[in-house]
């Protein structure tokens, strides 16, 4: 069983792959699921297999988004050849205690300036902002995407501390869930649940925290709560670890699992409201539009297949997977719409993903990712 759900693990990390484009002394590199590689070397002769790191072009320059037959939209980022004065300049913005950075092509200050008056020439270390606390990503015109690192004032362990607050899950669909919720006074209420295993949950398991690295103080000793019920399973239990990562997400370490990262609920949980829209061009567009009360507009269009269209479609978020809540039940919209078609309906979900988008997961198609609509609606203006 274990080997089958490693092996299922790791066909979850191989389904991106990268392809760049060198040209004009820029590198262009685009990551896409692996299953339309192959189109998109056809669209684009001067593509190979590779990421722009490895071609010693390293400095991120900007991104721009091309639509094409079959793959859909994809965002190519652009890098530069090493970091030179003349290449890439630091502006910052100190905000209510913190600090913004953002590293970009110096030929753009200009407009970020502009969109941003209160940015400044500098970097947040220089003035004594020297602790990271999380990056964000905003979209400009002209710019493109700039990712903005914050930074503050003080010690690492204080701010590594202040991180880990509130509830943290990780998964893989069908086979691994992991619940961490932190409640501030050095106990975490831990939660694991493995397919063919039996759950695993210790409402108050001490952990102590020391330079980014969760471990869990008792975990060695006989009759704590999470190292008996692993060693019951014949785990190591020495093996059990969290880190604390610099963008707000933790990663679980175990034994006989992979690493799972985990994020914090509360952000996956805000991330889901207005219109979402993923699409093939030509052969499949998904629309759901959330609605703020548990509900969902829900449009799916598939080549030589009826619409459905489901206008008020139930819906539940846990942990940052969101399911459709009567999709099993006979009478339901989506439901009945699916098994039409002979569809497994259990296989629809809809991962939240941390940088705001999100997946479409369906029976007889590759994932789909799906993008706010304001945000399509500026790429393809």
């Amino acid at each position: 069983m274990m080997k089958g759900v490693i092996l299922l693990l790791a066909g979850v990390a191989a389904d991106t792959c990268s392809l760049f484009e060198i040209a004009d002394g820029s590198c262009g590199q685009s990551d896409l699921d692996c299953a339309y590689t192959k189109y998109a070397k056809a669209a684009e002769p001067g593509l190979a297999d590779g990421t722009c790191a490895d071609q010693g072009y390293t400095v991120q320059t900007g991104t721009q988004t091309k639509t094409y037959p079959i793959i859909g939209d994809i965002v190519i980022t652009t890098y530069s050849h090493g970091i030179g004065a003349e290449e890439s300049c630091s502006l910052f913005e100190i905000a209510d205690g913190s600090c913004g950075q953002s590293d970009l092509d110096c030929a753009y200050t200009k407009f970020a300036k502009a969109a941003e008056p209160g940015l400044a020439d500098g970097t947040c270390v220089d003035q004594g902002y020297t602790v990271q606390t999380g990056t964000q990503t905003k979209t400009y015109p002209i710019i493109g995407d700039i990712v903005i690192t914050t930074y503050s004032q003080g010690s690492p362990a204080t701010n590594t501390l202040a991180s880990v607050s509130g509830s943290y899950t990780g998964r893989v669909i069908g086979i691994i869930k992991i619940t961490m919720d932190f409640d501030g006074d050095s106990t975490v209420n831990a939660f694991i649940s493995v397919i063919g295993q039996e759950d695993i949950s210790c409402p108050t398991e001490q952990y102590a925290e020391e330079n980014g690295v969760i471990t869990f103080t008792n975990i060695a000793a006989d009759g704590d709560c999470f190292g008996e019920a692993l060693r019951g399973q014949g785990k190591d239990v020495s093996q059990y670890t969290i880190d604390i990562n610099a963008d707000g997400t933790l990663t679980f370490h175990s034994d006989g699992y992979p690493n799972l990262k985990m994020t914090k609920d509360a952000l996956a949980v805000a991330a889901v409201s207005g219109s979402y829209t993923g699409r093939v061009i030509g052969i499949i567009k998904i629309t759901m539009d959330f609605d703020g009360d548990s509900t969902v507009n829900a449009f799916i269009s598939v080549i030589g297949q009826e619409d459905i269209s489901c206008p008020t479609e139930q819906y539940t978020e846990e942990n940052g997977v969101i399911t459709f809540t009567n999709i099993a039940a006979d009478g339901d919209c989506f439901g009945e719409a699916l098994r039409g078609q002979g569809k497994d309906v259990s296989q629809y979900t809809i991962d939240i993903n941390a940088d705001g988008t999100l997946t479409f997961h369906s029976d007889g198609y590759p994932n789909l990712k799906m993008t706010k609509d304001s945000l399509n609606k500026f790429f393809l203006a």
